[in-house]
């Protein structure tokens, strides 16, 4: 599974039996919580779909989890959202969204 900082706004894979734990972001060394993956199954209304118009219905609904890099709270937010700013709702503070396979190079601050 991927998990983001919300510090730094770096993408880490972390192996799924770490799920509800924490771990240490192995770029600024945050403390991130792996959230757990749902038990229940995700709706497939948009499987019975072909094409190009399917993939997009996917993409719309596909969510990234981040942390706050203030307080740590853990969001989960729509992918269509990556590159934006946004309002923690637990402490205030602004955060970016990143993307979720955004590498270093690639970067904007």
């Amino acid at each position: 599974m991927q998990v983001v900082c919300g510090q730094c706004g770096r993408a880490s894979e972390v192996d799924n039996s770490l799920q509800g734990g924490k771990i240490a972001c192995e770029f600024c060394g945050r403390e991130i919580a792996v959230p757990r993956l749902d038990a229940e199954p995700a709706d497939d209304s948009a499987g019975d779909e072909e094409g190009f118009a399917a993939e997009v219905a996917r993409a719309m609904t596909q969510k990234i989890r981040i942390a706050c890099g203030s307080c740590g709270r853990e969001l989960e937010v729509a992918v269509r959202l990556a590159g934006k700013r946004a309002v923690c709702p637990a402490c205030g503070k602004r955060i970016r969204i990143p993307h979720p396979h955004e590498d270093e190079s690639t970067r904007k601050d």
